[in-house]
C-alpha cells in the first residue's frame, strides 16, 4: 500500500508545500492560499536518487532517452509519463532507476520547451 501524500504549488508566492495525510486531516492546507493552490499527488514512486515522484513532475526516463510529466490516467486508475510528444505510457510496474526527476510543469516548465527542440 503506498503512502498518500500530496504536495501543492502556491501560485502567488511560487513555491511548493508539502503534506502528508496526516498533516491535512489535523491541519489542512494553509488557509490564506487555498485559492491558488494547485494540489498534485503522491504517485507512490521513487527516481534513481529516492526522491518520491509527484504528478506534475517531470521525469527524464534513461531507457528511452526522453523526458515528460507524470501524472494519472483517470479512467484506467494508473500512473501515466506523458512524453511531449504525445505518447504516454502506463506505469504499472516498472524500474524506478530509470528514472530521474528533472524539475516539475510548474517550476520548471521551460524543460519541456528543450525536449521538444530536440
Amino acid at each position: 500500500m503506498r503512502e498518500i501524500k500530496f504536495r501543492a504549488f502556491d501560485v502567488e508566492s511560487k513555491s511548493m508545500i508539502y503534506r502528508d495525510m496526516e498533516t491535512i486531516t489535523k491541519f489542512g492546507w494553509p488557509i490564506v492560499a487555498t485559492i491558488n493552490l494547485l494540489l498534485m499527488e503522491f504517485t507512490g514512486l521513487h527516481d534513481k536518487n529516492g526522491k518520491e515522484i509527484f504528478e506534475g513532475d517531470i521525469v527524464h526516463h534513461s531507457y528511452f532517452n526522453e523526458s515528460g510529466v507524470m501524472g494519472w490516467d483517470n479512467s484506467r486508475g494508473t500512473r501515466v509519463l506523458r512524453y511531449v510528444d504525445g505518447k504516454t505510457q502506463e506505469m504499472f510496474k516498472i524500474d524506478e532507476s530509470s528514472f530521474e526527476i528533472i524539475g516539475n510543469i510548474h517550476e520548471h516548465p521551460h524543460l519541456l520547451e528543450s525536449e521538444v527542440k530536440k
